[in-house]
């Protein structure tokens, strides 16, 4: 996408079958890992007018949202089935990813968005075009490939 954002084949899979074999504490320790390893790889200076901002925009793109992904096992842990609990852990986790990354656009990017445009609007459009696509391959994924790496005890 022109501003940040894209479509992989599901490049957060590994993290949610790690979290769910390994429970919400380890996922959420390998989520901030993997938060830092995407900003040193792919890290786009955003157009921060502070410090502040910049921080935020550390926290908002990288570090909270790949977080918040490893946890996907606590949002469904009340769930038996291991094939429900994991749709509804991986699309509950997009969906807060997809929070962040709204917040992002309203907060950074907003300012060189048009006027006239509601900017809460914009920032979900705009983000949920590569995040619904992203979680739908997520679970498509991670649900062919639960029963391979998670035994049915795991859960």
């Amino acid at each position: 996408m022109p501003f940040g954002g894209s479509v992989t084949l599901g490049h957060t899979a590994p993290l949610i079958l790690f979290s769910f074999k390994n429970g919400a504490k380890a996922g959420f320790v390998a989520g901030l890992i993997y938060g830092i390893f995407q900003l040193i790889i792919s890290f786009h200076i955003p157009p921060a007018k502070s410090f502040n901002i910049f921080i935020l925009a550390v926290l908002l793109d990288y570090l909270i949202p790949y977080a918040l992904i490893g946890l996907s096992p606590f949002y469904a842990k009340t769930i038996k089935n291991k094939k429900i609990s994991l749709i509804v852990g991986t699309i509950f986790s997009h969906i807060l990813r997809l929070l962040c990354s709204v917040a992002s656009g309203v907060f950074i990017w907003g300012e060189y968005i048009t006027q006239n445009i509601n900017i809460w609007f914009y920032s979900l459009l705009y983000n949920s075009c590569y995040m619904i696509p992203e979680t739908i391959i997520t679970v498509f994924i991670c649900y062919t490939f639960i029963n391979f790496l998670l035994p049915s005890k795991s859960l």
